[in-house]
């Protein structure tokens, strides 16, 4: 049965051209959604019709990979994410909500085609940044990599021992996936446009890859490999893998993305306001907490404190914040 997008509001518009119109209709195929009617197509968001209006839905777009996010029945339960976003739905009484799980591509094409839906866990970049409004909401560890364990010692590392990237990224006994469209850092596209790399890019989520044996290396959370070895089936390689920290990469921060219309503005606006006051919340440092390695936990414990503390205290944060150097590299074991 298709899904009616039109009546959810997914197609409220910008603009009026026969433009805007070809692609509503367009990626109402793509997504399976029943197509909307050229007027709702074709309608303006100005004035009243441009904020969250309290009858409507408010529609929330998750990547679904837990423990960012982890869906039961179609709904957000307790991933790291999750949590954050029931912390702000709380302080929306009254409002429904509704979620989309779908992949970084997906989520990306909804929020530059100005879909009246929010995006829970964006990344704060300026290629983000000028498709959508964003409101900053946390930090999280660097990126590191996921490895057979065999192969730890025969990688190439500085003197912190953090591995480099150039030199696995050309090792043709090798082979690495990373999960095509999702955006990992500026610090592993360079070290990918710098090397022959032989990485694949997958459709499917890496560390399946690399759980059942058929990659050596994939690039994740080390929340993420221990949260996929301790849950669900028993996959061949579980047990003889290992993260190592990478050479360059640092922790990142997120945000909430809404579409770059004025309709997401005023969600944003909202947004922001409601994250400046519950930051500071035991259900916040919880949340951001949740599915951390006690190492992580340790190590992110002062940039958590420093970031709670200028979040607080500042207003429409949409840019990665200024810390205390000393804080911003917590990869290293």
């Amino acid at each position: 049965m298709q899904k009616d997008c039109s009546s959810e509001a997914w197609f409220q518009r910008l603009g009026n051209s026969r433009l805007a119109i070809l692609r509503s209709l367009t990626l109402a195929a793509i997504f399976g959604c029943a197509s909307p009617s050229p007027a709702l197509a074709a309608t303006r968001q100005t004035g009243a019709s441009a904020q969250p209006l309290v009858a409507e839905p408010i529609h929330w777009l998750l990547l679904g990979i837990p423990p960012n996010s982890i869906p039961v029945n179609s709904e957000p339960s307790d991933g790291q994410f999750d949590l954050l976003l029931k912390l702000v739905m709380a302080q929306m009484p009254g409002r429904e909500h509704k979620y989309i799980y779908a992949n970084t591509g997906r989520i990306v094409a909804m929020l530059q085609e100005g879909f009246a839906a929010c995006y829970v866990s964006s990344v704060v970049s300026a290629e983000r940044k000028a498709m959508a409004h964003l409101t900053v909401n946390g930090v999280v560890p660097p990126l590191r990599l996921l490895v057979r364990k065999e192969l730890a010692a025969q990688l190439q590392k500085n003197g912190r021992q953090e591995v480099l990237l150039e030199p696995l990224f050309s090792r043709a006994d090798l082979s690495g996936a990373l999960e095509q469209g999702r955006p990992y850092s500026p610090n592993i596209d360079a070290a990918l446009a710098k090397s022959t790399p032989n990485v694949s890019r997958s459709r499917t989520q890496s560390i399946q890859l690399l759980r059942s044996g058929r990659i050596d290396y994939t690039i994740g959370f080390d929340s993420q490999l221990h949260y996929e070895q301790a849950s669900g089936e028993r996959l061949p390689l579980d047990g003889q893998l290992v993260s190592l920290p990478i050479a360059g990469e640092q922790v990142r921060y997120t945000a909430f993305a809404c579409p770059r219309t004025p309709w997401g503005r005023a969600m944003v606006d909202e947004i922001d306001a409601i994250l400046r006051k519950q930051v500071s919340s035991p259900d916040y440092l919880a949340a951001m907490n949740k599915w951390l390695t006690p190492d992580e936990r340790e190590r992110m414990r002062p940039l958590l404190r420093e970031f709670v503390r200028l979040r607080a205290a500042t207003a429409h944060m949409d840019e990665v914040p200024s810390v205390p150097a000393n804080t911003r590299k917590t990869g290293s074991d």
